[in-house]
């Protein structure tokens, strides 16, 4: 979902091994056709690019209805060169081989936005030399909008302020857009946990610092879908724990402790105790950032640093633990029912 330019998609089919099945959806024609001229590129065929609206991507009871019943009037020689013209599946989708068993009970699925798909019922055995869907001659599943379920993995990368962004230090962003898009963001969010399987798993993310885009989207999903989908630990563990806490203005809640640990929060401030080799420090309060164990209070004047004491290289510290990194949110979820 919002899957444009295009990378996270190819990375995933090759971690894949260009095998299963990966739905890439963004609704700008531009931007599928660089999701689709990046895949050939790299030669990668086991990726269908769709234009559509991901918030419109579950097929409603109104819209199956209505295909029904144009489906039943149809004769039989038009049904199935409809379905070979738009390469839709009529029938449940064909097996296919996958790097990796699905979580969910065995069934066939594919997988939206980017994220890697499992065609093949867990029982059977993954080959490293089957062919990739296009290679294989297996039909597309074709554009949205899908049955409720049909995913058993899910990237969703929505829109998002860029403020974790480099070298952007001006924003035109003001308070009631930014609210604006965190509302525009769980618009995604709920779509994307209707398409996702019972046991499914999906990963959002942001290129933002902004905890109403991340740690309060998250904080929704959980008490909205509230016993049925839980969080994960976004392993590995290597970035900031999530903020704590609430809105100070809307009192809107954040994580609690035990869900923060759980996520990864990349911030471009510098000196804050991060997660490293297994090593977790806590966050320290925004409002009381640390000092850096070796600063100096230097004169008024010009300084070069290509200083020719051996003695300042010897007090230097180095702090491993410390971020100072373009700003990114991670979140790890699964449905459990």
């Amino acid at each position: 979902m919002c899957a444009a330019p295009g990378g996270k998609t190819t990375l995933l089919a090759a971690l894949l091994g260009d095998q299963g099945r990966i739905v890439a959806l963004d609704r700008t024609a531009a931007k599928v056709a660089e999701i689709r001229s990046l895949a050939r590129d790299l030669g990668v065929h086991c990726v269908e690019a769709y234009q559509a609206d991901a918030k419109e991507a579950v097929l409603t009871m109104t819209a199956a209805a209505a295909a029904a019943a144009a489906a039943a009037e149809q004769p039989m020689e038009e049904k199935a060169a409809a379905a070979g013209a738009v390469g839709r599946i009529p029938s449940p989708p064909v097996s296919l081989p996958s790097a990796a068993p699905p979580p969910s009970s065995p069934r066939l699925s594919a997988i939206p936005s980017a994220a890697p798909s499992s065609a093949t019922p867990s029982s059977a055995a993954p080959s490293s030399a089957a062919p990739s869907p296009a290679a294989a001659g297996a039909l597309l599943l074709g554009p949205p909008p899908y049955p409720a379920g049909t995913f058993d993995y899910i990237l969703l990368d929505p829109p998002c302020t860029a403020l974790g962004l480099r070298p952007r230090l001006l924003h035109s962003w003001n308070l009631p857009q930014l609210r604006a898009m965190a509302a525009y963001q769980r618009a995604l969010m709920h779509t994307a946990v209707r398409l996702l399987a019972p046991g499914g798993e999906m990963v959002y993310c942001t290129c933002t610092i902004n905890p109403d885009e991340n740690e309060a989207n998250v904080a929704w999903a959980l008490d909205r879908f509230s016993g049925s989908l839980q969080l994960l630990p976004a392993e590995p563990l290597v970035g900031l724990t999530g903020l704590t806490g609430a809105d100070p203005e809307t009192g809107s809640r954040w994580l609690n402790e035990q869900e923060a640990a759980m996520v990864q929060r990349f911030d471009p401030g510098l000196l804050f105790p991060g997660r490293m080799m297994g090593l977790i420090l806590p966050p320290l309060p925004l409002s009381q950032p640390p000092a850096h164990p070796q600063a100096k209070e230097q004169e008024p004047g010009f300084r070069c640093d290509d200083d020719d004491d051996d003695d300042d290289d010897e007090d230097e510290e180095e702090l491993p633990w410390v971020d100072d990194v373009m700003g990114f949110f991670i979140a790890r979820l699964r449905k459990v029912s």
